[in-house]
């Protein structure tokens, strides 16, 4: 009888003792990854931007160049004004490569559609910018700031 009530009076125990112990316990691991195909006919090689520590009213200029190797088609070019955070007063990127200049900015023109033909593609980037008078404490760090999509015709 005495076993019986001391089994009635544990399990409870134990098993407030596993919920509380669920409640102290930590993430014991998390996880992260992107999955992309290969297409032996695409190619981007990046630019990577940093434009450092910015303050209210600041402008400036910065310059990068980015390698795409293509197939022949319709295109795509973005600006990710989520990238900016409405941070900026004004934020104009320049492409520039073989005969093509595309001017992309916060304001107007997110996008441009334009034919290409197949081959390697050198692509200049100019970016200038004016960062806000109204900016606030703000951290980007390895976001997308310019895309390029194959289009359908």
């Amino acid at each position: 009888m005495n076993k019986l009530i001391l089994a009635a009076v544990l399990i409870p125990l134990v098993g407030l003792g596993v919920v509380i112990g669920d409640s102290f316990l930590g993430t014991l691991a998390n996880i992260s990854y992107s999955i992309h195909t290969t297409n032996n006919n695409y190619e981007i090689l990046s630019a990577n931007i940093n434009l450092g520590n910015l303050t209210a009213g600041e402008q400036g200029n910065y310059s990068s160049t980015a390698t795409m190797k293509i197939n022949s088609g319709y295109y795509t070019f973005k600006l990710n004004n989520g990238a900016l955070e409405g941070e900026f007063s004004n934020f104009t990127v320049i492409l520039k490569f073989a005969n093509h200049t595309i001017i992309l900015s916060k304001e107007h023109h997110e996008s441009k559609k334009i034919f290409l033909q197949s081959g390697e593609y050198n692509v200049t980037i100019l970016i200038y910018y004016v960062v806000s008078m109204k900016a606030h404490n703000a951290t980007v760090s390895n976001t997308q700031l310019i895309t390029v999509k194959e289009e359908n015709s």
